[in-house]
Formats: structure tokens, sequence, C-alpha cells
């Protein structure tokens, strides 16, 4: 029986991966043609989870992740520590919005502005 993730527990990528399936090591990762998990770093997106930035330009994962997430809410993690990720609930694609790489971080150009809606 898979364990169920508790709103505000963290959870290793480990953990989260026998939870809901995919790689340990991605931010979107996928299994079965269905993206199983979004993970974030704060400092990457610090108004995350309500809205997120998406660094890819023509991602083919985006979107996957829009129309999956209207069918099945997406679990949401934000990185806390080393291998802790609290786990958000799970969320829905309101709104994604092509920045056209104009704004940028630390980490470069940012594509997209992805809104994201609390459904669990």
């Amino acid at each position: 029986m898979k364990k169920t993730p508790v709103v505000g527990q963290t959870y290793s990528p480990q953990e989260q991966a026998n939870m809901h399936g995919g790689s340990p090591f991605q931010c979107a990762p996928m299994s079965g043609g269905k993206v199983t998990l979004l993970r974030f770093r704060p400092e990457w997106n610090p108004e995350a989870p309500g809205t997120i930035q998406w660094h890819t330009k023509d991602d083919p994962k985006l979107p996957i992740i829009q129309r999956q997430s209207q069918e099945t809410p997406i679990p949401v993690y934000l990185k806390r520590a080393d291998a802790e990720w609290e786990y958000m609930g799970r969320f829905r694609v309101g709104r994604a919005v092509d920045v056209g790489g104009y704004y940028a971080d630390a980490r470069g150009p940012i594509y997209y502005r992805i809104d994201m809606e609390d459904v669990s």
C-alpha cells in the first residue's frame, strides 16, 4: 500500500518517488507519459507554490502539466533542506503566461509564469 503524503510534512525525493512514481532526481518527473509531481526550490521560485517560473523554452512537459493538472491535480513539493521537501498539496495550472525570456533571475531567462491553484 502506498503512503499518502501529508500537507506540511517533509519527504525525501526517494519517498516521493515511492509514493507518486517517477525519478527522485527531476523537478517534473514522468512515468507512463504523465508528470508524477512537481518540485520547486524557493530560491528559484520565491512565489511558489502559487506562482512558479519556468526557465525552459518550448518544454514539452509544460503542455502535459497544463492538461493533466485539469483532470488530476499534481502533487507539489518545496525544498526545505537537503533531502527534505515539504508537501504543499495538489495543484492545477490556472494559467501559464509566456513572458518570452524577457525576465531573468539567477538561473537565466524565465519563459513562463505559471499560476497554480491549490485544490487539496
